[in-house]
């Protein structure tokens, strides 16, 4: 079938205008938007050779090559493809919905089988979900999703804290009338903080875009990047990596002690004070049984956790933060806490 003024179809046409144009004899449905090894699991359970434990899978490659016929969706070469001729650059993602029509117009490939490759390509990380209502959009991998091969450890670092952007943020007044922070265009974002840090390239801008993300002190929509939430502080992270403990863990106190004297370097006490100062500032509570759970800032109520929480050198409490009414700490139920 000739879609007439599209890529592939005869004609020299404005590739801008093509996307316009891709409805022609093509039914319009909204795209699945399911977890994309649940959708291959269901539509098209051919191309999985197994389901590993933890929930990812092993696809069958040779099926699906000789499925695609040399535009197989297990290669970055096909996605950059489709970008390259829709005239879409390779940084910048392209809503689902869209991609749609703009593979139908390059393959010729069924609706169906379009739904596939996409997914396929999900899965197989040649495409990459983005953010926004429903996951709207995919990109083609890059800094974005491989942003440790572009930053410094001190970079990621830099870029994962929710404060990093939150100043930028202020330093550029990306808000609304009414103060509060305002979604900014990816590109606009990633030119302001190349020319800031002074990368002298975009692939690092999208890189620190990629850390932030990835975290959750950046958000994605659709296009656009708006401010996150804050994370629970780097020394309190570090606790829980070594326990070997989730987000939501109940912890015991013992435990929690030990871990702070180990890979911190400090004394019993000074451990005990922290956790004290951790639950005045609403950011640890108690549980029965002699346990504590910490409150997640991206997930939890933010409200319940003291600003000061989340300065710089909270952690672990020393002369200057020991729990002083001058620290705006939380409900005092922390003194308790076995010495």
């Amino acid at each position: 079938m000739e879609v007439p003024g599209v890529i592939g179809a005869g004609g020299e046409r404005d590739p801008t205008a093509i996307l316009e144009e891709m409805t022609v004899n093509f039914e319009k449905r909204p795209l699945i938007m399911d977890d994309s090894i649940e959708y291959l699991q269901e539509n098209a359970a051919e191309f999985i050779v197994e389901k590993l434990p933890d929930g990812s899978v092993n696809l069958d490659r040779a099926a699906i090559e000789a499925e695609y016929s040399g535009n197989s969706p297990l290669d970055v070469d096909t996605w950059e493809t489709i970008w390259a001729e829709i005239s879409q650059p390779y940084e910048e993602p392209i809503y689902k919905d869209r991609l749609i029509y703009a593979v139908h117009s390059s393959q010729q490939f069924t609706r169906n089988k379009i739904e596939d490759a996409i997914h396929i390509g999900i899965t197989s990380e040649t495409l990459i979900e983005g953010g926004g209502e429903g996951d709207a959009t995919v990109r083609l991998p890059g800094p974005r999703s491989n942003f440790e091969d572009h930053l410094s450890e001190t970079d990621i670092d830099h870029f994962q804290s929710f404060q990093t952007w939150k100043d930028f943020w202020e330093e550029n007044q990306f808000k609304s009338n009414n103060g509060e922070p305002d979604p900014v265009k990816e590109w606009v974002l990633v030119e302001a903080i190349t020319h800031r840090e002074n990368f002298g390239k975009d692939s690092k801008g999208f890189a620190a875009i990629g850390a932030g993300i990835e975290v959750g002190v950046l958000k994605e929509d659709g296009k656009s990047i708006t401010l996150g939430s804050n994370r629970l502080p780097k020394y309190w992270r570090s606790v829980l990596e070594e326990g070997r403990y989730g987000k939501n863990s109940q912890v015991p106190l013992a435990e929690l002690t030990v871990i702070q004297e180990y890979i911190h370097d400090i004394s019993k006490e000074k451990a005990h004070n922290t956790i004290d100062l951790g639950i005045k500032d609403g950011l640890i509570y108690h549980n029965e049984q002699n346990t504590v759970s910490f409150r997640d800032p991206q997930t939890d109520d933010i409200d319940e956790i003291s600003d000061a929480a989340f300065s710089d050198g909270r952690y672990p409490a020393g002369e200057s933060n020991d729990g002083n009414p001058d620290d705006e700490p939380g409900d005092d139920e922390s003194v308790n806490t076995p010495h």
